[in-house]
């Protein structure tokens, strides 16, 4: 990150990601001219009314009526985005295992299963928006 740049827990907020110029960063809107606001704000729109979006957003609040359920699917989370992010290569099929055998039980109750599985659906679906602009940007 460049000197002066504030840090920012938001996974698309990082120098150089063309999600930067399309999003809010780090709570400070980034500088659009209205053409692009008004385009992003039609993708947005267009985006929530995906059947993926809507199931991701139901499951989410779902969980978020049980407070001790959503706290452990944070920790879930960042221990998975730990682990991935830090292991070595050589180590991270061993750690990723483990931690699978760890949180076997908790995976098996239906309504986290249920909200894993629609936030998964929901990541690959921005995945492939951001390789498709991307591709059609010829961003390399």
């Amino acid at each position: 990150m460049e000197k002066n740049k504030t840090s920012s827990h938001d996974s698309a907020y990082y120098y150089g990601n063309i999600r930067l110029c399309l999003l809010y960063a780090g709570g400070i809107r980034v500088m659009l001219d209205s053409h692009m606001e008004a385009a992003v704000e039609w993708f947005v729109g267009a985006v929530k009314n995906t059947e993926t979006y809507r199931k991701y957003r139901y499951q989410l609040e779902r969980i978020k009526e049980k407070p001790e359920m959503y706290e452990k699917i944070n920790e879930f989370r960042r221990r998975n985005y730990e682990i991935q992010n830090t292991a070595q290569v050589d180590e991270l099929f061993e750690k990723m295992e483990a931690f699978e055998r760890e949180y076997e039980k908790f995976r098996e109750d239906p309504m986290v299963n249920d909200f894993l599985r629609a936030e998964l659906a929901f990541c690959r679906l921005m995945q492939e928006v951001d390789t498709s602009i991307a591709y059609e940007l010829d961003f390399e």
